[in-house]
């Protein structure tokens, strides 16, 4: 429960969100291209946006096997522009 009024809490569920998706050989080079011109207004950059402006990140995924969900791989993949 969130007392502190100055505190804001943005919940981003990453399941069937289409933002998400595996980086590839064609991303990975659009991603290298687009980092070297500074152009980041694709929606392919949405994490990467939210997360700028936070001030602390809370991860809560399931850990099985020694390893963390795919999903969770692909949003920290898309988030490291």
């Amino acid at each position: 429960m969130n007392n502190n009024r100055d505190i804001e809490i943005d919940t981003i569920y990453l399941n069937n969100n289409p933002y998400l998706m595996p980086l590839n050989d064609c991303l990975l080079a659009k991603r290298d291209s687009d980092c070297y011109n500074k152009r980041f207004d694709d929606d392919y950059y949405f994490f990467a946006k939210k997360l700028k402006s936070c001030d602390a990140l809370v991860i809560a995924a399931p850990f099985y096997n020694l390893c963390f969900p795919t999903i969770l791989k692909c949003f920290i993949e898309q988030t490291l522009v």
